[in-house]
């Protein structure tokens, strides 16, 4: 995997954020760029120079999920993943849930600490440029 990998998954997560509902209002790419990196998250396998990314969808009490892409976790192995603050985590290879025949993947990790979740909405009634 490249850096390239992070191209990808930072252009879905800024889609996933511009989903505007009823009341919407324009943004800067800067802005986008601003969710996007506090979002976004960078995830390691040990031991080898791969490497992936991902963004945080949901937190539960101090549990943690990044949707990332199958093909960056599917090998068992040790991961860990580096938080939009630089924080480094552990993955628990145990907890991966995966549906098969999609190259989507979740993964979780614990942190007591805040981090930005990603909105998600229908992006049937997303409008280009806007935000929630």
């Amino acid at each position: 995997m490249r850096y390239s990998a992070y191209l990808p998954i930072t252009l879905i997560s800024a889609s996933i954020i511009l989903i505007a509902p009823q009341q919407a209002q324009a943004i800067s790419s800067a802005e986008v760029a601003q969710i996007a990196k506090a979002i976004t998250i960078k995830i390691d396998r040990a031991n080898s120079n791969e490497y992936g990314s991902g963004f945080i969808v949901k937190k539960d009490g101090n549990s943690y999920y990044v949707l990332t892409a199958y093909h960056v976790v599917k090998n068992a192995g040790k991961y860990s993943l580096t938080a939009p603050d630089g924080e480094k985590y552990n993955i628990d290879y145990k907890t991966l849930k995966y549906k098969s025949g999609t190259d989507l993947a979740v993964v979780q990790f614990t942190s007591s600490k805040t981090y930005k979740i990603a909105k998600i909405g229908d992006s049937d009634k997303a409008t280009e440029g806007t935000i929630s």
